[in-house]
């Protein structure tokens, strides 16, 4: 069986490439192969509490981070929508 990974980062937003960027040792994004991260282009589904199956591959895992992103969201508070909010997407 294949030595389990010591980080695993589902997700390439800011969040994961931040946390794998900083696991690597802070290099730029682009060096992160160099640096010896195995990058996977795929859906990812955790199929325990230590792996997670990419292309029909397990991998196991110490430590997992989920940074899938989101979408900004405005509360439904009356009048807040005629109050000019602004969001990650309206700036």
């Amino acid at each position: 069986m294949a030595k389990p990974y010591d980080l695993v980062v589902v997700g390439a937003g800011s969040g994961g490439i931040t946390a794998a960027r900083t696991a690597a040792g802070c290099v730029p994004s682009k060096a992160l192969l160099a640096a010896g991260v195995d990058v996977r282009i795929a859906a990812a589904e955790f199929v325990s509490p230590s792996a997670v199956a990419v292309d029909g591959e397990v991998l196991r895992f110490r430590a997992a981070v989920i940074a899938i992103g989101s979408e900004p969201a405005v509360p439904p508070i009356p009048g807040l929508d005629g109050a000019g909010v602004v969001t990650s997407d309206t700036v």
